[in-house]
């Protein structure tokens, strides 16, 4: 494949200890758990895609990750220290903290001329991944009913700015 492929990978390693609009505990697996995942994560794409370029943005309450984390990964941003990120991390709707940690970052992600993947951190590609399956200049994501998926879409870079603009429209909504 001629075109670069990066993925971006948002995560959460430490979270507050805050209730979801859908659930008391904000998480089932605590900090190592969530970090060995990570690692599963990083580990899934060298497999399916070795040259990838991997963007680890971390936006938990704790910058000093498991540094094989930071090692596995070409570029580590942390956002957690942003107040905008923090305070929407903090917030009951789990996607508000995620576009805010991906608006905070974006200056940092782009550079790419190629496909640009969103993963989210704990989730990892399987044996049916394949990157033909996502070629053009398109976005490409997995629709519901009343939305789409954010776990695992991609994007070709010259939509990069498109991208950004979206989920800054998206923020009311992820709010309410």
């Amino acid at each position: 494949m001629t075109s670069e492929i990066t993925f971006i990978i948002t995560s959460v390693i430490y979270f507050p200890d805050k209730k979801l609009s859908y659930s008391d505990v904000r998480s089932a697996f605590n900090p190592e758990q969530r970090s060995r995942q990570t690692l599963q994560t990083i580990d899934s794409i060298r497999k399916k895609i070795p040259s990838a370029n991997i963007i680890l943005i971390e936006m938990g309450t704790q910058k000093n990750i498991d540094p094989e984390i930071i090692k596995s990964v070409n570029k580590f941003i942390y956002t957690g220290n942003h107040l905008f990120v923090r305070g929407a991390v903090s917030s009951k709707h789990k996607g508000l903290g995620e576009a805010a940690g991906l608006l905070t970052a974006s200056k940092k992600l782009k550079g790419n001329n190629g496909l640009y993947f969103k993963i989210s951190g704990r989730y990892f590609l399987n044996d049916e991944f394949d990157t033909s399956q996502w070629q053009g200049n398109n976005f490409f994501f997995k629709k519901y009913v009343d939305g789409i998926s954010t776990r695992l879409y991609a994007f070709h870079s010259s939509l990069f700015d498109v991208w950004i603009r979206a989920i800054r429209k998206s923020l009311y909504h992820l709010y309410l």
